[in-house]
């Protein structure tokens, strides 16, 4: 079965390489690079963490967000936002979360296992800790760890320079720049780099395929499926190591520390436009709290994100399409690339996660 996949960001990715491993014939198309509009973030696996964007919790934290500057708007999206409105505060089926636990599971094994054929990406099992900078903040994560529907391991932890902690210890961190050349090394020949002019179901400027597996991120937005981007920069750095990666709560930064150089990553701004004054306000502000002392190389990144936060998988048009884990991607992208797998081998019906994928007659890019 030949199988081709538009967009190499991490979803796409590992749907092409897990699917090569369960010995289909694929090809992935992108149009810059490996990773790209992925590799940017701090690698960080914690499916644990998920936010619910459709909640009222979620529209007063980026609120905060925006007050301090972590947060901003560069291109507002009306329709987006209308549908987020439309849907505020329902909640899905109680089976999704039994659903995106083991689909979180899953990946978290991914990962373990993948690095221990051979971990030249700096993969580390030690756990995830968010921390807090308010007093106030810190307590209220508390009591709604408490209500988390995924039910995590989690300890409350005291931090010297914050007001505390929760250590997340089942979660997991890698180097996303060293995970994409180990994986690019088994995909290289599978990998195609340059726009894709013309695509039906079957065929891909003019060549044949069973099946077409869609994960362009945000910009399937084009092709009738309701996401949007929010950007967001990762920084190589060189700086204070931690033991564990840790998230700012309060600012939506994460830090992970590997053998040579350190990762931050901050912003999630409404909008896909790379902004130079933007991304270094979002540095200074992380300087605040973090000891940065020289910056080696930056990237931009875009997080593809449903109005509720959860990940799409359906049938549509034809075509396979995968995105929507919002700033999860590389913490669900093993178990979407299973599911892909799922697809390939006939599965039609992928119930909550096809929520957003009515037939919408024509498509394209």
């Amino acid at each position: 079965m030949k199988i081709a996949v538009i967009g190499g960001g991490i979803v796409g990715t590992l749907a092409a390489f897990l699917l090569k491993r369960n010995g289909f014939d694929v090809k992935v198309f992108e149009r810059k690079e490996l990773g790209y509009g992925s590799i940017h973030a701090a690698g960080l696996i914690e499916p644990y963490r998920f936010d619910k964007i459709n909640s009222t919790s979620m529209v007063i934290r980026m609120a905060s967000y925006m007050i301090r500057g972590s947060t901003a708007i560069s291109k507002f999206d009306n329709e987006w936002v209308l549908s987020l409105m439309k849907i505020i505060n329902e909640n899905p089926p109680a089976y999704v979360w039994d659903e995106l636990k083991e689909m979180g599971r899953y990946s978290l094994n991914f990962y373990r296992e993948l690095a221990q054929e051979k971990n030249d990406f700096s993969f580390s099992d030690k756990g995830v800790a968010e921390v807090y900078i308010s007093e106030e903040s810190f307590e209220n994560a508390i009591e709604e760890e408490k209500l988390n529907p995924l039910n995590p391991k989690y300890e409350v932890i005291d931090h010297y320079r914050f007001s505390g902690g929760i250590l997340y210890p089942e979660l997991e961190s890698l180097s996303t720049e060293k995970f994409i050349e180990h994986i690019g090394q088994e995909l290289n020949q599978n990998l195609v780099i340059r726009d894709v002019h013309s695509f039906s179901p079957t065929e891909i400027d003019n060549e044949k395929f069973d099946m077409v597996i869609i994960s362009t991120g945000f910009e399937t937005r084009k092709l009738g499926i309701p996401v949007t981007g929010f950007s967001g920069y990762g920084f190589l750095v060189k700086g204070e190591k931690v033991n564990c990666p840790i998230v700012i709560a309060d600012l939506g930064v994460a830090y992970n520390s590997y053998e040579e150089v350190s990762k931050l990553t901050a912003g999630f701004d409404m909008g896909w436009q790379i902004n130079e004054k933007r991304r270094e306000r979002l540095l200074v502000l992380a300087g605040k709290y973090l000891d940065i002392k020289d910056t080696i190389s930056s990237k931009f990144g875009i997080r593809p994100c449903t109005p509720d936060g959860f990940p799409v998988v359906c049938w549509k048009d034809g075509y396979l399409f995968l995105t929507g884990n919002c700033r999860l991607g590389w913490s669900y992208a093993p178990a979407m690339a299973k599911l892909a797998i799922e697809a390939a081998k006939g599965r039609k019906d992928f119930g909550f996660f096809s929520r957003f994928c009515s037939h919408s007659g024509g498509i394209s890019l």
